[in-house]
Protein backbone atom coordinates (compact mmCIF):
# COMPACT_ATOMS: atom_id res chain seq x y z
CA UNK A 1 0.00 0.00 0.00
CA UNK A 2 3.26 2.24 0.91
CA UNK A 3 5.65 3.23 -1.86
CA UNK A 4 9.15 4.65 -0.44
CA UNK A 5 10.33 8.22 -0.27
CA UNK A 6 11.59 9.70 -3.55
CA UNK A 7 14.74 11.19 -1.24
CA UNK A 8 16.45 11.55 -4.44
CA UNK A 9 14.78 14.93 -5.10
CA UNK A 10 16.56 18.22 -3.93
CA UNK A 11 13.93 21.05 -5.13
CA UNK A 12 11.16 19.99 -2.97
CA UNK A 13 9.51 21.76 -0.41
CA UNK A 14 9.20 20.15 2.99
CA UNK A 15 6.90 20.80 6.29
CA UNK A 16 7.73 19.25 9.26
CA UNK A 17 5.40 19.45 11.98
CA UNK A 18 5.81 18.13 15.20
CA UNK A 19 2.67 17.46 17.62
CA UNK A 20 3.72 17.31 21.44
CA UNK A 21 1.30 15.22 23.43
CA UNK A 22 -0.46 13.50 20.91
CA UNK A 23 -1.73 10.83 22.69
CA UNK A 24 -4.09 13.38 24.76
CA UNK A 25 -5.73 13.96 21.18
CA UNK A 26 -7.26 9.83 20.98
CA UNK A 27 -10.43 10.76 19.33
CA UNK A 28 -9.94 14.19 17.67
CA UNK A 29 -9.18 16.19 14.49
CA UNK A 30 -6.15 18.87 14.59
CA UNK A 31 -4.79 20.66 11.18
CA UNK A 32 -1.48 22.14 10.72
CA UNK A 33 -1.22 26.07 10.36
CA UNK A 34 -1.46 27.55 7.08
CA UNK A 35 2.29 27.74 5.01
CA UNK A 36 3.56 29.25 2.04
CA UNK A 37 5.87 27.88 -0.50
CA UNK A 38 8.04 30.51 -1.88
CA UNK A 39 9.17 28.03 -4.45
CA UNK A 40 6.09 26.76 -5.66
CA UNK A 41 4.61 30.33 -6.85
CA UNK A 42 3.91 31.53 -3.46
CA UNK A 43 1.03 28.99 -3.00
CA UNK A 44 -0.12 28.28 0.66
CA UNK A 45 -0.71 24.65 2.06
CA UNK A 46 -1.61 22.73 5.26
CA UNK A 47 -1.87 19.35 6.60
CA UNK A 48 -4.82 17.45 7.93
CA UNK A 49 -4.45 14.47 10.63
CA UNK A 50 -7.86 12.76 11.77
CA UNK A 51 -7.04 10.16 14.67
CA UNK A 52 -10.48 8.16 13.98
CA UNK A 53 -11.16 7.67 10.54
CA UNK A 54 -12.71 4.48 9.71
CA UNK A 55 -12.53 2.35 6.74
CA UNK A 56 -15.32 0.29 5.14
CA UNK A 57 -14.51 -2.49 7.46
CA UNK A 58 -15.05 -0.18 10.18
CA UNK A 59 -11.48 -0.70 11.15
CA UNK A 60 -10.08 2.33 12.78
CA UNK A 61 -7.25 4.02 11.76
CA UNK A 62 -5.39 7.79 11.78
CA UNK A 63 -5.21 9.61 8.31
CA UNK A 64 -2.67 12.46 7.10
CA UNK A 65 -3.87 14.24 3.91
CA UNK A 66 -2.43 18.17 3.03
CA UNK A 67 -4.71 20.54 0.86
CA UNK A 68 -4.17 23.53 -1.23
CA UNK A 69 -5.51 26.18 0.86
CA UNK A 70 -5.21 29.50 -0.74
CA UNK A 71 -7.54 31.45 -2.76
CA UNK A 72 -6.78 35.19 -3.21
CA UNK A 73 -6.67 37.19 -6.50
CA UNK A 74 -2.51 36.45 -6.49
CA UNK A 75 -2.44 33.03 -6.11
CA UNK A 76 -1.58 31.07 -9.35
CA UNK A 77 -4.96 29.15 -10.56
CA UNK A 78 -3.02 25.70 -11.37
CA UNK A 79 0.03 24.25 -9.92
CA UNK A 80 0.87 20.01 -11.36
CA UNK A 81 2.52 18.77 -7.94
CA UNK A 82 4.01 15.03 -6.87
CA UNK A 83 4.10 14.62 -3.45
CA UNK A 84 4.20 11.91 -0.11
CA UNK A 85 3.27 11.73 3.23
CA UNK A 86 5.11 10.25 5.92
CA UNK A 87 5.33 10.02 9.69
CA UNK A 88 9.02 10.17 11.15
CA UNK A 89 10.97 9.41 14.12
CA UNK A 90 13.34 11.36 16.13
CA UNK A 91 16.23 10.55 13.86
CA UNK A 92 14.57 11.83 10.92
CA UNK A 93 13.72 8.41 9.17
CA UNK A 94 10.01 7.62 7.76
CA UNK A 95 8.00 4.79 10.15
CA UNK A 96 5.41 5.43 7.44
CA UNK A 97 5.40 6.58 3.88
CA UNK A 98 2.04 7.23 2.11
CA UNK A 99 1.58 6.24 -1.60
CA UNK A 100 3.38 8.94 -3.91
CA UNK A 101 1.42 11.56 -5.52
CA UNK A 102 1.61 12.19 -9.45
CA UNK A 103 1.05 14.68 -11.84
CA UNK A 104 -1.35 16.03 -9.58
CA UNK A 105 -3.42 19.58 -10.39
CA UNK A 106 -4.01 21.61 -7.44
CA UNK A 107 -6.46 24.51 -8.24
CA UNK A 108 -6.18 27.37 -6.12
CA UNK A 109 -9.47 27.70 -2.78
CA UNK A 110 -8.95 24.16 -0.85
CA UNK A 111 -7.81 21.98 -3.50
CA UNK A 112 -7.81 18.44 -1.23
CA UNK A 113 -4.90 16.37 -2.07
CA UNK A 114 -5.67 12.43 -2.71
CA UNK A 115 -2.35 11.73 -1.37
CA UNK A 116 -3.21 9.99 2.06
CA UNK A 117 -1.68 7.54 4.78
CA UNK A 118 -3.26 5.18 6.52
CA UNK A 119 -2.26 4.22 9.74
CA UNK A 120 -3.32 1.66 12.58
CA UNK A 121 -4.71 3.41 15.88
CA UNK A 122 -3.98 0.54 17.77
CA UNK A 123 -0.34 0.51 15.63
CA UNK A 124 0.28 4.40 16.74
CA UNK A 125 -1.31 4.56 20.53
CA UNK A 126 -0.12 0.93 21.41
CA UNK A 127 1.63 -1.85 19.28
CA UNK A 128 5.05 0.48 17.74
CA UNK A 129 4.22 3.43 19.70
CA UNK A 130 7.57 3.83 20.15
CA UNK A 131 8.11 4.07 16.75
CA UNK A 132 5.50 6.76 15.84
CA UNK A 133 5.55 8.78 19.24
CA UNK A 134 8.67 8.63 21.08
CA UNK A 135 8.74 11.03 24.13
CA UNK A 136 4.89 11.73 23.32
CA UNK A 137 6.35 13.33 20.03
CA UNK A 138 4.38 13.26 16.35
CA UNK A 139 6.22 14.04 13.42
CA UNK A 140 4.61 14.02 10.27
CA UNK A 141 6.10 15.53 7.14
CA UNK A 142 4.86 16.27 4.03
CA UNK A 143 6.69 16.77 0.94
CA UNK A 144 5.85 18.23 -2.66
CA UNK A 145 7.43 19.38 -5.69
CA UNK A 146 6.72 20.30 -9.30
CA UNK A 147 6.26 17.51 -11.43
CA UNK A 148 7.73 18.44 -14.71
CA UNK A 149 10.29 20.72 -14.35
CA UNK A 150 12.35 22.19 -11.56
CA UNK A 151 12.45 24.66 -9.30
CA UNK A 152 15.80 26.95 -7.70
CA UNK A 153 15.25 26.18 -4.03
CA UNK A 154 14.34 23.79 -1.86
CA UNK A 155 12.43 24.43 1.92
CA UNK A 156 12.47 22.90 5.20
CA UNK A 157 9.31 24.45 7.53
CA UNK A 158 9.07 23.46 10.66
CA UNK A 159 5.98 23.86 12.84
CA UNK A 160 5.31 22.85 16.38
CA UNK A 161 2.34 22.21 18.06
CA UNK A 162 1.92 21.62 21.98
CA UNK A 163 -1.67 19.87 22.79
CA UNK A 164 -3.18 21.19 26.27
CA UNK A 165 -5.99 18.99 27.72
CA UNK A 166 -8.24 20.59 31.16
CA UNK A 167 -10.79 18.44 32.57
CA UNK A 168 -13.06 19.66 35.68
CA UNK A 169 -16.73 19.11 37.34
CA UNK A 170 -18.03 22.59 37.97
CA UNK A 171 -20.57 23.12 40.25
CA UNK A 172 -23.04 26.12 40.23
CA UNK A 173 -24.09 26.26 43.36
CA UNK A 174 -27.52 28.35 45.13
CA UNK A 175 -28.95 27.51 41.81
CA UNK A 176 -32.42 28.65 42.60
CA UNK A 177 -30.67 32.06 44.03
CA UNK A 178 -29.27 33.25 40.57
CA UNK A 179 -30.62 36.33 38.60
CA UNK A 180 -31.56 36.48 35.41
CA UNK A 181 -28.51 37.10 32.95
CA UNK A 182 -25.78 37.10 35.99
CA UNK A 183 -22.72 35.50 35.06
CA UNK A 184 -20.95 32.88 36.75
CA UNK A 185 -17.58 31.92 35.80
CA UNK A 186 -15.28 29.51 35.83
CA UNK A 187 -11.20 30.00 34.45
CA UNK A 188 -8.52 28.10 32.95
CA UNK A 189 -5.11 28.54 33.53
CA UNK A 190 -1.83 26.65 31.64
CA UNK A 191 0.08 27.90 34.80
CA UNK A 192 -1.03 29.08 38.36
CA UNK A 193 0.66 32.30 38.01
CA UNK A 194 -0.43 33.40 34.39
CA UNK A 195 -3.40 34.85 33.35
CA UNK A 196 -6.43 32.48 32.49
CA UNK A 197 -6.70 31.36 28.50
CA UNK A 198 -9.73 30.05 28.44
CA UNK A 199 -12.73 31.12 30.40
CA UNK A 200 -16.45 29.24 30.41
CA UNK A 201 -19.66 31.70 31.41
CA UNK A 202 -23.12 30.54 33.15
CA UNK A 203 -25.89 32.96 33.04
CA UNK A 204 -29.57 32.37 32.59
CA UNK A 205 -32.29 34.14 30.12
CA UNK A 206 -36.12 33.74 31.46
CA UNK A 207 -37.79 35.59 28.65
CA UNK A 208 -36.47 32.15 26.33
CA UNK A 209 -36.13 29.86 29.36
CA UNK A 210 -33.11 29.00 28.81
CA UNK A 211 -29.70 28.06 30.64
CA UNK A 212 -26.27 28.71 28.60
CA UNK A 213 -23.15 28.04 28.74
CA UNK A 214 -20.17 30.15 26.61
CA UNK A 215 -16.41 29.43 26.18
CA UNK A 216 -14.41 32.71 25.64
CA UNK A 217 -11.10 32.53 24.51
CA UNK A 218 -8.45 34.84 26.48
CA UNK A 219 -5.38 34.08 24.05
CA UNK A 220 -4.03 36.84 21.60
CA UNK A 221 -3.02 34.06 19.37
CA UNK A 222 -5.22 31.67 16.73
CA UNK A 223 -6.06 28.62 19.25
CA UNK A 224 -7.51 25.72 18.19
CA UNK A 225 -10.14 23.89 20.71
CA UNK A 226 -12.29 20.73 20.81
CA UNK A 227 -14.67 21.07 23.92
CA UNK A 228 -17.63 18.70 25.35
CA UNK A 229 -20.01 19.85 28.07
CA UNK A 230 -21.91 17.38 29.86
CA UNK A 231 -24.61 17.94 31.98
CA UNK A 232 -25.13 15.60 35.04
CA UNK A 233 -27.63 14.72 37.05
CA UNK A 234 -27.89 13.61 40.45
CA UNK A 235 -26.45 9.83 39.91
CA UNK A 236 -23.66 11.20 37.96
CA UNK A 237 -25.10 10.51 35.04
CA UNK A 238 -25.39 12.39 31.87
CA UNK A 239 -28.59 13.83 30.65
CA UNK A 240 -27.08 16.60 27.74
CA UNK A 241 -24.04 17.09 26.38
CA UNK A 242 -22.46 19.01 23.69
CA UNK A 243 -19.27 18.54 21.75
CA UNK A 244 -17.74 21.13 19.07
CA UNK A 245 -14.43 22.42 17.64
CA UNK A 246 -13.81 25.94 17.62
CA UNK A 247 -11.11 28.42 16.59
CA UNK A 248 -10.47 31.63 18.37
CA UNK A 249 -9.45 34.39 16.58
CA UNK A 250 -10.18 38.27 16.16
CA UNK A 251 -13.34 38.54 14.99
CA UNK A 252 -14.25 35.06 16.67
CA UNK A 253 -13.71 35.31 20.72
CA UNK A 254 -16.14 33.02 22.08
CA UNK A 255 -18.50 30.28 21.63
CA UNK A 256 -21.77 29.03 22.97
CA UNK A 257 -21.14 25.36 24.25
CA UNK A 258 -24.31 24.02 25.60
CA UNK A 259 -27.73 25.03 26.47
CA UNK A 260 -30.12 23.96 28.63
CA UNK A 261 -34.07 24.50 28.93
CA UNK A 262 -34.28 26.31 32.56
CA UNK A 263 -38.03 25.47 33.34
CA UNK A 264 -36.67 21.41 33.47
CA UNK A 265 -34.14 21.89 35.94
CA UNK A 266 -36.04 24.40 38.20
CA UNK A 267 -39.11 21.74 37.95
CA UNK A 268 -37.04 18.83 38.54
CA UNK A 269 -34.73 19.80 41.79
CA UNK A 270 -34.35 16.33 43.21
CA UNK A 271 -33.33 15.08 39.76
CA UNK A 272 -31.39 17.80 37.81
CA UNK A 273 -30.01 20.24 40.96
CA UNK A 274 -29.21 17.92 44.29
CA UNK A 275 -28.23 20.37 47.03
CA UNK A 276 -29.50 23.09 44.71
CA UNK A 277 -26.30 22.77 42.26
CA UNK A 278 -25.83 22.35 38.97
CA UNK A 279 -22.94 20.15 37.66
CA UNK A 280 -20.88 20.25 34.81
CA UNK A 281 -18.63 18.06 33.45
CA UNK A 282 -15.94 19.84 31.20
CA UNK A 283 -13.15 18.11 28.85
CA UNK A 284 -10.98 20.42 26.39
CA UNK A 285 -8.24 20.21 24.24
CA UNK A 286 -6.43 23.01 23.26
CA UNK A 287 -3.74 23.49 20.95
CA UNK A 288 -1.88 26.58 19.73
CA UNK A 289 0.76 26.59 16.90
CA UNK A 290 4.09 28.40 16.91
CA UNK A 291 3.92 31.91 15.49
CA UNK A 292 7.72 32.47 14.55
CA UNK A 293 8.12 29.38 12.26
CA UNK A 294 11.26 27.42 12.03
CA UNK A 295 12.20 28.56 7.65
CA UNK A 296 15.29 27.09 5.52
CA UNK A 297 15.05 28.46 2.43
CA UNK A 298 18.19 26.54 0.54
CA UNK A 299 19.46 27.12 -3.23
CA UNK A 300 19.07 23.86 -5.61
CA UNK A 301 22.60 22.67 -6.15
CA UNK A 302 21.45 20.45 -8.87
CA UNK A 303 20.31 23.08 -10.73
CA UNK A 304 23.17 25.76 -10.65
CA UNK A 305 26.06 22.86 -10.98
CA UNK A 306 27.32 23.20 -7.26
CA UNK A 307 30.61 21.90 -8.32
CA UNK A 308 32.05 24.82 -10.64
CA UNK A 309 35.43 25.17 -11.45
CA UNK A 310 36.49 28.15 -9.58
CA UNK A 311 39.58 30.21 -10.50
CA UNK A 312 42.07 30.89 -7.85
CA UNK A 313 45.17 32.56 -7.99
CA UNK A 314 48.10 31.03 -6.75
CA UNK A 315 51.16 33.07 -5.45
CA UNK A 316 52.99 33.14 -8.76
CA UNK A 317 49.76 34.79 -10.04
CA UNK A 318 48.59 31.93 -12.59
CA UNK A 319 44.98 31.02 -12.69
CA UNK A 320 44.35 27.01 -11.38
CA UNK A 321 40.85 25.26 -11.44
CA UNK A 322 40.07 24.22 -7.72
CA UNK A 323 37.20 21.64 -7.25
CA UNK A 324 35.67 20.71 -4.29
CA UNK A 325 35.57 17.48 -2.51
CA UNK A 326 32.38 15.48 -3.35
CA UNK A 327 30.34 14.57 -0.04
CA UNK A 328 29.08 11.01 0.76
CA UNK A 329 25.57 11.17 0.90
CA UNK A 330 24.93 9.03 3.65
CA UNK A 331 26.83 11.84 5.76
CA UNK A 332 23.75 14.07 5.04
CA UNK A 333 20.32 14.39 6.31
CA UNK A 334 19.15 16.92 4.41
CA UNK A 335 21.68 16.75 0.95
CA UNK A 336 20.14 20.05 -0.73
CA UNK A 337 22.21 21.78 1.71
CA UNK A 338 25.06 23.47 0.38
CA UNK A 339 28.29 22.33 1.99
CA UNK A 340 30.44 24.60 4.14
CA UNK A 341 33.95 23.87 5.65
CA UNK A 342 32.05 23.96 8.65
CA UNK A 343 29.07 22.34 8.20
CA UNK A 344 29.98 19.38 10.53
CA UNK A 345 31.79 21.46 12.74
CA UNK A 346 27.67 23.00 13.07
CA UNK A 347 26.34 19.86 12.91
CA UNK A 348 22.53 21.35 14.33
CA UNK A 349 19.87 24.67 13.81
CA UNK A 350 18.08 25.18 17.18
CA UNK A 351 15.52 27.81 16.78
CA UNK A 352 13.03 28.92 20.27
CA UNK A 353 10.26 27.12 18.91
CA UNK A 354 11.62 23.83 17.70
CA UNK A 355 13.34 20.53 18.50
CA UNK A 356 16.73 20.92 17.69
CA UNK A 357 17.32 19.64 13.93
CA UNK A 358 20.19 18.24 12.55
CA UNK A 359 21.87 18.41 10.04
CA UNK A 360 25.01 16.98 8.54
CA UNK A 361 25.61 14.84 11.57
CA UNK A 362 29.33 12.79 10.93
CA UNK A 363 32.74 13.15 9.95
CA UNK A 364 34.64 16.89 9.18
CA UNK A 365 34.37 18.25 6.18
CA UNK A 366 36.99 18.23 3.60
CA UNK A 367 37.27 21.89 2.30
CA UNK A 368 33.89 21.51 0.47
CA UNK A 369 32.52 24.31 -1.39
CA UNK A 370 29.25 24.85 -3.57
CA UNK A 371 29.13 27.92 -5.61
CA UNK A 372 25.83 29.32 -6.59
CA UNK A 373 24.94 31.10 -9.66
CA UNK A 374 24.84 34.80 -9.09
CA UNK A 375 21.29 35.29 -10.08
CA UNK A 376 20.35 32.54 -7.59
CA UNK A 377 20.55 35.01 -4.89
CA UNK A 378 18.80 37.61 -6.46
CA UNK A 379 16.14 35.87 -6.47
CA UNK A 380 16.39 34.02 -3.21
CA UNK A 381 16.80 38.18 -2.21
CA UNK A 382 13.62 39.31 -4.03
CA UNK A 383 11.99 36.29 -2.14
CA UNK A 384 12.81 37.10 0.61
CA UNK A 385 11.81 40.62 0.17
CA UNK A 386 8.40 39.95 -0.83
CA UNK A 387 8.05 37.69 2.14
CA UNK A 388 9.01 40.73 4.53
CA UNK A 389 6.73 42.94 2.96
CA UNK A 390 3.63 40.74 2.88
CA UNK A 391 4.57 39.71 6.77
CA UNK A 392 5.48 43.33 7.50
CA UNK A 393 8.03 42.60 9.52
CA UNK A 394 9.87 45.26 11.35
CA UNK A 395 7.69 47.25 9.73
CA UNK A 396 8.19 51.56 10.24
CA UNK A 397 5.35 52.92 8.82
CA UNK A 398 1.42 52.90 7.30
CA UNK A 399 0.31 53.54 3.63
CA UNK A 400 -3.02 53.41 3.17
CA UNK A 401 -5.82 53.00 0.09
CA UNK A 402 -8.78 52.37 0.24
CA UNK A 403 -10.31 50.61 3.43
CA UNK A 404 -6.88 48.95 3.59
CA UNK A 405 -3.89 49.18 5.41
CA UNK A 406 0.12 48.27 3.98
CA UNK A 407 2.64 48.17 6.19
CA UNK A 408 6.23 49.02 4.69
CA UNK A 409 9.73 50.31 5.92
CA UNK A 410 10.59 53.76 5.54
CA UNK A 411 14.23 52.46 4.56
CA UNK A 412 13.23 50.39 1.65
CA UNK A 413 10.57 53.12 0.25
CA UNK A 414 13.56 55.90 0.37
CA UNK A 415 15.72 54.06 -1.12
CA UNK A 416 13.41 53.19 -4.25
CA UNK A 417 11.86 56.80 -4.40
CA UNK A 418 12.96 60.15 -4.70
CA UNK A 419 9.44 60.77 -3.52
CA UNK A 420 8.98 59.03 -0.92
CA UNK A 421 13.09 59.97 0.69
CA UNK A 422 12.20 63.84 0.36
CA UNK A 423 8.56 62.69 2.51
CA UNK A 424 10.78 60.65 5.41
CA UNK A 425 13.72 63.19 5.82
CA UNK A 426 11.33 66.15 6.31
CA UNK A 427 10.18 66.32 9.41
CA UNK A 428 6.65 65.32 10.31
CA UNK A 429 4.10 66.05 12.53
CA UNK A 430 3.36 62.78 14.82
CA UNK A 431 0.28 61.04 13.33
CA UNK A 432 1.90 61.95 9.84
CA UNK A 433 5.50 60.24 10.66
CA UNK A 434 3.27 57.05 11.29
CA UNK A 435 0.48 56.79 8.33
CA UNK A 436 0.16 58.13 4.95
CA UNK A 437 -3.15 57.99 3.40
CA UNK A 438 -3.22 57.90 -0.72
CA UNK A 439 -6.74 58.74 -1.79
CA UNK A 440 -5.56 58.40 -5.86
CA UNK A 441 -4.05 54.87 -5.98
CA UNK A 442 -6.66 52.02 -5.67
CA UNK A 443 -5.43 49.36 -3.20
CA UNK A 444 -5.06 46.93 -5.22
CA UNK A 445 -3.14 49.24 -7.81
CA UNK A 446 -0.62 50.37 -4.30
CA UNK A 447 0.13 46.47 -3.48
CA UNK A 448 0.92 45.49 -6.80
CA UNK A 449 3.49 49.10 -6.91
CA UNK A 450 4.49 47.90 -3.24
CA UNK A 451 5.42 44.42 -4.47
CA UNK A 452 7.11 46.51 -7.37
CA UNK A 453 9.30 48.51 -4.83
CA UNK A 454 10.05 45.39 -2.33
CA UNK A 455 11.13 42.88 -5.61
CA UNK A 456 11.48 44.68 -8.90
CA UNK A 457 8.99 42.36 -10.14
CA UNK A 458 5.17 42.86 -11.93
CA UNK A 459 2.77 40.16 -11.87
CA UNK A 460 0.55 40.19 -15.48
CA UNK A 461 -1.70 42.56 -15.83
CA UNK A 462 -4.57 43.20 -17.34
CA UNK A 463 -4.10 46.63 -19.52
CA UNK A 464 -6.12 48.73 -17.47
CA UNK A 465 -4.66 47.65 -14.38
CA UNK A 466 -1.07 47.99 -16.34
CA UNK A 467 -2.19 51.99 -17.08
CA UNK A 468 -3.00 52.55 -13.53
CA UNK A 469 -0.13 50.68 -12.11
CA UNK A 470 2.37 53.07 -14.63
CA UNK A 471 0.51 56.03 -13.27
CA UNK A 472 1.45 55.07 -9.21
CA UNK A 473 5.32 54.49 -10.17
CA UNK A 474 5.63 57.69 -12.53
CA UNK A 475 3.73 59.32 -9.46
CA UNK A 476 6.54 58.64 -6.85
CA UNK A 477 9.39 58.78 -9.17
CA UNK A 478 10.45 55.10 -8.20
CA UNK A 479 13.55 54.15 -9.52
CA UNK A 480 13.32 50.98 -12.30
Amino acid sequence: MFSMSNSNREDVVTLLWEIENFNELFTHKIESPVFLSHSLDRTRWKMCLYTDWYDHNNDDYISLSFTRCGSGDTEVEKIVLDGELSIVDEYGESSLVSQQLKNHVFVKDHSWSPCKAFVSRNDVFFKRRADFIPDNLLQVRCRIWRSFNITTLSELIIYHTKIERSHFTWKIENFSCIKDHEVKEMHVKKHSSESPILSYRFYTDEIFDKAIIEMISNSSFNMSIWCEITALNSTGERFNSESYNFTSNDENLYERCLTLILSDLLNNKTLYLPMDALSLRVECFYWISDINVSRITIPNTHVFESFQSVEKSDSKGRAENVMPTETNDKQSMTKSIPSSPKCHQQSMIETDNSKVFHFNPGKSCEREKSYINSDTYLELFAQDMHFMYEEGLLSDFTLCAGNKTFPVHKSILSARSPAFKAMFTTPLKKKEAEVLDIPDIGADTLHRMLVFVYTSEIAHLEWEDAISLFFALTSTTLRT
